[in-house]
This record gives C-alpha cells, sequence and structure tokens, in this order.
C-alpha cells in the first residue's frame, strides 16, 4: 500500500513539474539593456531554428515536390508578414517607450517557437 501511494505521488509530482511553464530567463535581468540582450539572444535562437526547419523542408520539397517547395515558400513568407503585423498590435501601447523592443522580441520570440514547432511536426511527417 504505501510502495503503491509512493509511486503515484511520484507520478504527480513528476506531471505537474512537468505541466509547469519554464521559467523566463530574462527575468532577472539587472536593467533595460541586459533585458534586451536576453530577449534579442532567445530571438535570434528562434530564427535559426525557423530557418533551419524551414530549410530542410524545402530541400526536401524542392527535388519531389516543387510546386509543394512553392507554397512552403509562400507559406512562410506570409506567416513572416503575419507575426511582424500581430506582434506591432500586440505591443502598440508600449512601442514608443523605453520597453517596447523588448516585449516586442518577446512577442516575435514567442510566435517563432510556436511555428518551429508546427514546422517541426511537418519535418518528422514526411
Amino acid at each position: 500500500m504505501i510502495r503503491t501511494f509512493a509511486v503515484i505521488a511520484t507520478l504527480v509530482f513528476a506531471a505537474a513539474a512537468a505541466a509547469e511553464p519554464k521559467a523566463d530567463p530574462c527575468a532577472g535581468s539587472a536593467n533595460d539593456a541586459a533585458m534586451r540582450t536576453c530577449r534579442k539572444a532567445q530571438f535570434d535562437a528562434t530564427e535559426r531554428r525557423l530557418r533551419e526547419l524551414y530549410g530542410k523542408l524545402h530541400a526536401r520539397h524542392t527535388g519531389d515536390e516543387p510546386k509543394l517547395a512553392k507554397l512552403l515558400a509562400s507559406a512562410q513568407a506570409t506567416w513572416r508578414t503575419f507575426r511582424d503585423a500581430e506582434c506591432a498590435v500586440q505591443t502598440y501601447e508600449s512601442a514608443s517607450g523605453t520597453m517596447g523592443d523588448v516585449y516586442r522580441l518577446a512577442c516575435l520570440t514567442e510566435m517563432n517557437a510556436a511555428r518551429a514547432k508546427t514546422l517541426q511536426e511537418m519535418v518528422d511527417s514526411p
């Protein structure tokens, strides 16, 4: 009985830990400049990931499905336009403030991460 409880408790705590959102690595930044640097580094990392995943997909389809490769290129360009406009809307109120670019970078990073997840799913299921 105790052993069963211990196993269940371990599984519950593990599930709770996995469900918790990851801590924001930029939250402890000492000042605005440090926060900006941190957000820029996050954004750059997600941009690299997007380029990598898009490159894999585009290369895969260029040879065997050129129409699909063209559609993918169009979709990616359209998505980038949407992302930029959406983040401009979401951060409109803070755009002229000292942290406006930080909020915009956070938005762009979040949207990049979501797009990267979608592209990764496409890479994983040819």
